[in-house]
């Protein structure tokens, strides 16, 4: 069994981030919010970004861990593996943690004075 390890190059990386970029700024969800509703499209976008972020985070470590399951079971023959369901409920909980995590962070964010920020 091997692995390899993906190194992204920063034009990769730019190129992502312009993605992004144009998707907020381009994107019907986003597009409807009046000015004086700046608040409300700030945090649909920190909602968007904490769902892009968990699933981000997920991928990796689904595949890391799917990997050890496979050592531990060639070195120990303990019957252990990765299911669906125990994917799918890791899944679950990283975006319930990383949406309470952006709900914190907005909360933190409405009540900062924007003379302390700046």
């Amino acid at each position: 069994m091997s692995t390899e390890v993906v190194c992204l190059e920063s034009s990769q990386i730019d190129a992502a981030s312009k993605t992004l970029a144009y998707a907020f700024n381009n994107d019907p969800i986003f597009r409807h919010f009046a000015p004086e509703r700046e608040q409300a499209r700030i945090e649909a976008i920190s909602l968007v970004a904490a769902l892009l972020l968990a699933i981000l985070g997920f991928l990796p470590g689904f595949v890391l861990s799917f990997g050890l399951y496979q050592v531990t079971y060639a070195v120990t023959l303990l019957p252990i593996s990765m299911t669906v369901d125990r994917a799918i409920t890791v899944l679950v909980l990283t975006v319930i943690m990383c949406s309470v995590s952006g709900a914190i962070a907005m909360r933190k964010l409405r009540s900062a004075d924007p003379a302390d920020v700046f």
